[in-house]
């Protein structure tokens, strides 16, 4: 069924049954939901982080622990880790790019080569030998 189709039949907004199935798909966050208490909108965002991954795992236990403790700072340190999570994947990314061109050229030349066609150059610096 889908989260509308669910929404119908029980008469419950459709935003709360996506956020109670989030938080059912996830092992972790359905534990963290039955031995602490947290509210469910902060239990479908320790869900979010429930990748199966060791910094998941971390990720799961420092907002849990957010959410016990200073629960007014959990939406500050689910964004730091949406902010890390974002970074490690641009890095890795960036990593597996094809690597720069065996032509010897640096960027900045090539670049300015580039903008040679566009009449650009002639504002630009010649870079250095």
């Amino acid at each position: 069924m889908t989260a509308g189709q669910i929404a119908r039949r029980t008469h419950t907004p459709v935003k709360r049954v996506k956020v109670t199935t989030s938080v059912a798909r996830s092992e972790l966050a359905a534990a963290v939901l039955s031995r602490y208490d947290i509210p469910l909108d902060q239990v479908a965002v320790i869900a979010e982080f429930d990748d199966g991954s060791e910094k998941g795992v971390e990720a799961v236990k420092a907002l849990t622990i957010t959410a016990q403790t200073e629960p007014a700072q959990f939406d500050h340190v689910a964004q730091r880790l949406r902010d890390q999570r974002e970074e490690q994947r641009l890095v890795a990314e960036r990593s597996l790019s094809s690597p720069p061109s065996a032509s010897g050229s640096s960027p900045k030349l090539m670049g300015r080569r580039r903008l040679v066609g566009c009449g650009l150059a002639r504002r630009m610096p010649a870079a250095p030998s």
